[in-house]
């Protein structure tokens, strides 16, 4: 019997809190549930997700929401590259 990968967690994107913020409403607005994956949440940041120090945050989705993330994240990595080539 084959064990049933179609949830298992993968990472789709790691980066700052600020870049992970944006993708995280890019990927819910397509309808991809996603998490932050190594923050801590502080009750002193009013359950704002705080990064650990030094280190990215990442984004997790299903294994089976996986490609379509993927297209999601690409389309913004695109769209980022091509604004900041313009201002130089």
């Amino acid at each position: 019997m084959e064990s049933d990968k179609t949830n298992g967690p993968r990472i789709v994107f790691s980066g700052t809190m600020w870049e992970t913020g944006v993708l995280k409403s890019l990927l819910e607005n397509a309808e991809i549930p996603v998490l932050f994956n190594n923050e801590i949440i502080g009750s002193n940041q009013g359950g704002i997700p705080v990064p650990f120090p030094g280190g990215n945050m990442n984004l997790v989705v299903a294994e089976k929401d996986y490609e379509k993330a993927l297209e999601v994240v690409q389309q913004y990595l695109t769209a980022r590259n091509s604004d900041t080539s313009q201002l130089t």
